[in-house]
């Protein structure tokens, strides 16, 4: 197929955008990111869109290709600053599209239930996933306890700092952090390069993956984190969020945060090295059979009645 997604934006869009884009090329499809020029959509002649309610762009109004916008939660859930707005609403029916996603599985449907209830859109589940393109196990020396790359701001601090800071903060503990945002003095260090990403991962024994204060609550909007990182062989260990006890069932799962600091400190000791290993080549497996991009994409392509384009996402 010939696909157009949308601009390359900051943050976990553009790398929930990415992953895609390397599974549809990993599986022959032409893709291309859409600058928003008309001129150029009609030169590509695109098949299918993909598109964000956040990131709007003026798409023509052109039948043959269908359409997938990635929209937030719109139902009867009340999720304050979290549910999409009454604009992006208008915008997205305007276009017409042949499917919306969210990040959400499908046990959340309810948390989307509107787009399809009153505006007769069909919802499609799309979690983040893993790149299975980028990240994978390079079989190097794991040099460090732990590694963590990601963004600190006040609600993402929320939970990072009950969480993730204790941990780093223990002697016991050797780490690096690369990231951006307001991190507390001589714990990160700086912005990494995209192409260093994968060796960065394979340098830690474990990882922590913490989420945000509404995915604690209602299970939705997981961070690509502990997907990513699991295949590159490092055990993932996650902030309490009970949906993911069935979704990811290797996944080590905290209680609490004394109980994130201890499974942490007691997974990079040299003496359970076997049972870590055991345990990081488990979550590998499982995000390799259930949870990379290629998985998503099939579930999209089979909603959009793409029936041979879904099979061989996953051939």
């Amino acid at each position: 197929m010939r696909i157009l997604l949308c601009q390359r934006v900051g943050g976990a869009f553009g790398y929930i955008t990415d992953g895609i884009l390397n599974a549809l090329k990993d599986r022959g499809h032409m893709v291309q990111r859409w600058g928003g020029d008309e001129q150029s959509w009609f030169q590509f002649n695109p098949d299918l869109y993909i598109g964000c309610s956040g990131h709007k762009q003026d798409i023509p109004k052109d039948s043959s290709t269908k359409i997938a916008i990635h929209v937030n939660p719109y139902g009867p859930v009340n999720m304050n600053g979290i549910n999409e707005s009454r604009e992006n609403i208008d915008w997205v029916t305007s276009k017409n599209p042949d499917v919306v996603f969210g990040y959400g599985f499908d046990s959340d449907r309810i948390i989307w239930s509107y787009w399809e209830q009153k505006n007769n859109i069909k919802w499609v589940p799309m979690p983040t996933a893993g790149d299975k393109v980028m990240f994978r196990n390079l079989n190097i020396e794991r040099d460090l306890d732990v590694v963590y790359l990601g963004g600190r701001w006040e609600y993402k601090g929320l939970t990072i700092d009950p969480y993730l800071l204790p941990v780093l903060r223990d002697d016991r503990i050797t780490f690096k952090l690369h990231g951006w945002g307001d991190w507390p003095n001589n714990i990160c260090s700086g912005v990494l390069e995209e192409n260093h990403v994968n060796k960065f991962f394979n340098r830690g024994k474990i990882c922590p993956c913490m989420s945000e204060r509404h995915t604690h609550q209602y299970g939705i909007d997981i961070p690509e984190r502990a997907w990513k990182v699991a295949l590159c062989g490092t055990l993932a260990i996650h902030d309490p969020v009970p949906t993911l006890r069935d979704k990811f069932k290797s996944l080590v799962i905290s209680q609490n945060p004394e109980n994130f600091k201890d499974l942490c400190i007691y997974y990079s000791r040299p003496s359970n090295k076997d049972e870590r290993d055991k345990l990081a080549k488990e979550q590998q497996e499982e995000v390799l059979a259930n949870h990379t991009y290629h998985n998503r994409l099939s579930v999209l392509f089979d909603s959009l009645d793409l029936k041979d384009d879904a099979e061989f996402m996953l051939a």
